[in-house]
C-alpha cells in the first residue's frame, strides 16, 4: 500500500511539474516574441519632409509608439522675397519679404498591417513669422501663431526606411486672412 501511495505521490508531483511547465511555456514564448519584436522594431525615425505640414520643407524626428501610433516633432524654415524692382515701392517699403520658422507637432495613426499602410495624422504647426507690407502684413509684423494641421498619405514603413506620399491640410492663421492650404507632401526617413 505504501508503494501505491508513493507512486501516486510521484504521479501527482510529475503532473504538478507538468502543469507549471505548461503554464510557464506561454509566458516564456510571449516574452521571447516580445524581445524579438523589440530587437527587430526600429522605433526612432529621422526624416525629411518636402511640402507637407511645414511647407516648403522640414526635418523631423518621429517615435513609433506601437504598430499603430507614432508622434512627430519637426523644424522647418522658409524665406520668400518679393523680387520687387519698382524703385518707388522699394523706397517706401524696402525689400519685401516673409520669413517663417515652423515647428510641426503631429500624431499619426496607421491603418493596415505589414509595411504598407495608410497614415492619418493631425496636430499643430507652431509658426514664428516676420514680414513686410507687400505680403498683407503690417510693416515689420512678427509673432507666433498656432495653426491646425492634418494629413493623409500612403506610407511604406520598412525595417530601415520610411517613405510616404500624400496630402497635407494646413490652416494658415498667421496672416490677416486665415487660409486653408492643401499641399501634396512627401517624406523620407531612416529608422533606427
Amino acid at each position: 500500500m505504501n508503494q501505491k501511495r508513493s507512486e501516486h505521490l510521484q504521479i501527482r508531483g510529475l503532473m504538478f511539474l507538468a502543469l507549471i511547465t505548461l503554464l510557464m511555456i506561454p509566458h516564456h514564448v510571449l516574452a521571447q516574441q516580445s524581445q524579438i519584436f523589440a530587437d527587430q522594431e526600429r522605433i526612432h525615425t529621422v526624416e525629411l519632409e518636402i511640402l507637407g505640414v511645414s511647407m516648403p520643407f522640414s526635418i523631423g524626428y518621429s517615435y513609433l509608439l506601437n504598430d499603430k501610433w507614432s508622434f512627430r516633432l519637426g523644424v522647418g524654415y522658409f524665406d520668400i522675397k518679393s523680387g520687387e524692382t519698382n524703385p518707388e515701392i522699394l523706397e517706401k517699403y524696402g525689400d519685401s519679404f516673409i520669413k517663417a520658422t515652423n515647428l510641426p507637432v503631429t500624431a499619426s495613426y496607421y491603418f493596415g498591417s505589414g509595411s504598407h499602410k495608410l497614415e492619418a495624422r493631425g496636430g499643430v504647426n507652431l509658426v514664428y513669422f516676420s514680414s513686410s507690407t507687400l505680403f498683407d502684413f503690417s510693416p515689420n509684423d512678427a509673432g507666433w501663431s498656432i495653426s491646425p494641421a492634418a494629413g493623409a498619405s500612403y506610407t511604406y514603413l520598412g525595417t530601415r526606411f520610411l517613405a510616404s506620399a500624400g496630402l497635407s491640410l494646413n490652416l494658415a492663421a498667421w496672416s490677416a486672412d486665415t487660409n486653408l492650404l492643401l499641399f501634396p507632401g512627401i517624406r523620407w526617413g531612416v529608422r533606427f
